[in-house]
């Protein structure tokens, strides 16, 4: 199983191209006049809850959607494309954001969203192709550059 406790989800995203034209949110009452891409569920059809810390009234907000996508990599995209501001896991985003294709917005609000869990069948041998995979998962899916990465266990 690999357990990661580390921070899952970046502070919102957006593209250079949409700050130039609708500005940085520097507070959450200012997400209300930016537009934003959500996430829906597969399985239950509800939409993702944007987890701000520090931040209880972000729950009476209403976010202005600009699309509800149903997929983590194609949100991406439409943050990368400039079609609003996207709250996407790190590990999906790094890239994106260290070549600047991507920037965060309101970084202090952010918060960790709980845990990544991945799950296979108890066996007394375990297959060299899930050990390299967790392994792999483990040392580095998670991992912010320069850092170590505590939170990741395998077992």
């Amino acid at each position: 199983m690999i357990n990661s406790s580390k921070n899952t989800a970046a502070p919102p995203s957006k593209s250079p191209d949409y700050l130039q034209r609708k500005g940085r949110p520097v507070t959450l009452i200012e997400l209300e006049h930016h537009e934003c891409l959500r996430y829906r569920f597969v399985t239950t059809g509800k939409i993702m809850d944007w987890s701000m810390s520090s931040a209880p009234q972000f729950t009476q907000l209403r976010l202005p959607t600009a699309l509800i996508l149903n997929n983590m990599e194609a949100m991406l995209m439409a943050a990368v494309d400039g079609h609003g501001i996207a709250f996407v896991p790190d590990f999906l985003a790094r890239e994106a954001i260290a070549q600047g294709r991507l920037e965060t917005v309101l970084e202090g609000y952010s918060e960790d969203q709980g845990q990544f869990w991945a799950l296979w069948p108890s066996s007394r041998h375990l297959s060299p192709k899930i050990r390299v995979f967790v392994d792999f998962a483990a040392e580095h899916l998670f991992a912010t550059p320069g850092v170590d990465n505590p939170g990741a266990t395998s077992s």
